[in-house]
């Protein structure tokens, strides 16, 4: 049960976010400025809309968690999740971006309501099984890191490229059409999510954990796992925190670019810029080895903050000192991205030898809908912000409350995020006890085979 995986898992777990990133990841960067500034419809009615629709995943999540742990397939209980969900995924991520442009605001805001909310509900069906799946692929908790490492990998690659190519794609797709060189976009970014999914499915394999056959998985027996699991809760705060600064981040990086900077020429390089995590991810399971995982994302977590500082207090800067300044922020910040889904499989851990209970799709779930909640509150907040401030969409100046409101959303919040992992962080005790959480465990699985 100790053997760890093979260069071609990680590699097909990695694609899987990969996938993942080409369809949400589009919601934190362009979805918001295609709402406002392509459909016409009002930044408040889209914050609104946003954060109305979280409250379904906030059902629909831990439903979709339990599914997974009472299914019993061929491929296993997570697995086969890629294959069944990928071509809607890519369907509804086309719809979304296909707001009609007849309609009038009252009707493009229920369409916006309906497609989102089931995009939401079909990237639920097929990103959680990707966290749920991960202590199924490996029990070694190094091994874990790795396997999270490339997770990291392939989100990185994904945010590249829908930060890279997505407004160039969008211009030549479209041919002077915006709204059409979005959905057409899409459909691109939809079809390269499915065969990455399906490359997954077919190139990783869930082990046997020999547990109690005759474990029930009903939703109390659940609640259970995570009944005073304090390494879950705050791993669920720490990513609500990090998803909503990066939600912020994202949703206002054209428009502090555009309009505060005067230069969108600088968001495609910004796209570029997350190359800079491949360094971080890469000493990434031999940093957290040597100083355990909660100290590695403190470090991360200081390294954004210096970043976010030197952005705001540099101001309209020149290029050079705000490209060195976002270096810093996306470095540390990979160091927690790349590390928070292991946190999670190492509370299903937890949530088992604490409690005597091991569901991995609740958990995960659980802890998916926290991050979900930060995108939705941060694109929510941004869209707020903005609105509040009274942004006008394509306007050719702004005012000077619209200007702070784009600074806030793209440094203030995601410091203020950072400062928070850290306190929270520093209550994170999970990397004392692990060496002998694991090998109770192996005892009691022995023991129950």
């Amino acid at each position: 049960m100790s053997e760890r995986t093979g260069l071609k898992t990680r590699f097909a777990y990695g694609l899987s976010d990969v996938a993942s990133n080409l369809s949400w990841g589009t919601v934190g960067s362009y979805l918001m400025v295609y709402y406002t500034d392509v459909a016409k419809i009002p930044a408040i009615m889209i914050g609104t809309m946003f954060l109305i629709t979280r409250v379904w995943d906030a059902v629909n999540d831990p439903i979709m968690g339990l599914i997974i742990d009472k299914t019993h397939s061929r491929w296993g209980k997570a697995r086969p999740y890629f294959l069944w969900m990928c071509v809607p995924l890519a369907i509804v991520m086309v719809l979304t971006y296909s707001v009609p442009a007849g309609w009038s605001v009252t009707g493009k805001l229920i369409y916006v309501y309906i497609t989102f909310t089931f995009l939401g509900m079909i990237y639920t069906a097929i990103n959680i099984p990707v966290t749920a799946i991960l202590p199924r692929l490996s029990a070694d908790l190094h091994d874990r890191t790795v396997l999270g490492t490339f997770r990291g990998f392939g989100a990185l690659i994904g945010q590249v490229l829908v930060m890279a190519i997505t407004l160039p794609l969008v211009a030549a797709l479209g041919q002077g059409d915006t709204a059409k060189g979005y959905q057409l976009t899409m459909a691109v970014f939809g079809i390269m999510a499915v065969l990455f999914f399906l490359i997954t499915f077919f190139n990783v394999k869930e082990i046997d954990l020999e547990e109690k056959k005759s474990q029930k998985t009903s939703f109390m027996e659940s609640v259970k796992a995570i009944r005073g699991n304090l390494p879950w809760l705050i791993t669920l705060l720490v990513g609500l925190l990090l998803q909503m600064s990066m939600a912020m981040r994202m949703a206002g990086m054209v428009y502090y670019c555009r309009y505060y900077l005067g230069n969108e020429g600088l968001i495609p390089l910004l796209g570029m810029l997350m190359m800079v995590m491949i360094f971080p991810l890469a000493c990434l399971p031999a940093v957290s080895k040597k100083i355990g995982k909660r100290n590695t994302v403190i470090t991360g977590s200081i390294i954004a903050i210096a970043g976010n500082l030197l952005i705001w207090l540099g101001g309209k800067t020149t290029p050079a000192v705000f490209i060195t300044a976002n270096v810093l922020v996306i470095a540390g910040m990979a160091f927690t991205l790349g590390l928070i889904f292991v946190l999670v499989a190492d509370t299903v851990e937890y949530g088992e030898w604490k409690n005597g209970v091991r569901s991995e799709g609740f958990l995960s779930a659980a802890s998916s809908l926290g991050q979900k909640l930060g995108t939705g509150f941060g694109g929510a907040l941004a869209a707020w912000v903005l609105g509040s401030a009274g942004y006008e969409a394509n306007a050719v100046e702004q005012s000077r409350d619209v200007l702070n409101a784009m600074v806030f959303n793209f440094v203030g919040f995601p410091l203020l995020s950072f400062v928070l992992i850290i306190i929270l962080m520093w209550f994170y005790r999970l990397d004392k006890t692990a060496s002998q959480m694991m090998s109770e465990l192996a005892q009691r699985r022995a023991l129950n085979s």
